[in-house]
């Protein structure tokens, strides 16, 4: 009887343990399949939600609107006015009376720097402002310049000019009288018909030729006639006659050296003669 307990008590413990076995196993199974498949079957949810959530956002493509054509040329003698920087228009003169070599070399007697000075003839030619003549009466000619000392800057684009003699002894020449001209620009001066910055002329009726040059510092603001002899080893200023035009006719025995100028801006012309010591104004 004893025994037939304990084997119904086994028997019972065998089935409550299957029992319990069979309760818990079945929800861990349920539980180990859910913890398996969960995560995937999220992210494709998740997936599909953020595929049709960017869908939803995408906005149609805009069409693009096409670029205008560029407008068509203006029609001839409409079209904008434009300041534009032109290039110097000045023409290239060819150089007459002497030649490059010429004033190259004499330019060598001359400051480290200098440079004759030339200046236009017409549109094709241009001429120096050079002229060979004999000032002291020893039969031999001197050379009468106007040149520069230096360069032209950006500073100081008209160098001021400067008025020399240079004398022969044989072959080589030698300054030897100087004087600084009024600005860099030089004016023609009409001589007894002949058209030039320099001439050389006997003014004063003394018998010796006296030099004759104008120049200023621009165009437009007109310049001075200078007139200057020579007296030994030094030069004398005779006169200095403002104007933008100069006309001089030479005296003779019968009449007196007569200097007409007149600035630009004036309709009378002023008149000189020589008076023996001076140029003076007559009316």
């Amino acid at each position: 009887m004893k025994r037939r307990m304990i084997i119904l008590a086994l028997a019972l413990a065998l089935i409550f343990g299957t029992a319990v076995y069979l309760w818990y196993s079945h929800p861990a199974t349920g539980l180990s399949i859910a913890s398996t498949l969960t995560p995937q079957t999220y992210d494709t949810k998740s997936q599909l939600e953020d595929s049709a959530k960017t869908t939803s956002e995408v906005k149609p493509t805009q069409k693009q609107t096409p670029v205008p054509p560029p407008p068509p040329p203006p029609f001839p003698g409409n079209e904008p006015t434009t300041l534009v920087a032109e290039p110097s228009s000045e023409p290239s003169r060819t150089l007459i009376g002497v030649t490059s070599e010429y004033l190259s070399q004499i330019e060598q007697y001359l400051p480290e720097g200098s440079r004759i000075y030339t200046y236009p003839e017409g549109n094709l030619y241009r001429r120096a402002a050079l002229v060979d003549s004999d000032l002291d009466g020893n039969n031999v000619a001197e050379t009468i310049i106007i040149h520069t000392e230096k360069q032209p800057t950006a500073k100081e684009p008209t160098p001021t000019l400067v008025l020399s003699i240079l004398s022969r002894a044989g072959d080589a020449l030698s300054v030897s009288q100087s004087v600084p001209l009024i600005g860099g620009v030089l004016f023609n001066v009409n001589v007894d018909g002949l058209i030039s910055p320099l001439a050389v002329r006997d003014v004063t009726g003394d018998g010796r030729p006296e030099i004759l040059v104008a120049s200023g510092v621009g165009a437009s603001l007109g310049g001075y006639l200078q007139i200057f002899t020579i007296g030994g080893l030094t030069i004398r200023q005779l006169a200095r006659i403002g104007g933008h035009f100069f006309n001089v006719r030479s005296g003779n025995q019968n009449r007196s050296t007569m200097i007409n100028a007149r600035w630009k801006e004036e309709e009378t012309t002023k008149n000189y003669k020589w008076n023996g010591q001076e140029f003076e104004e007559v009316r």
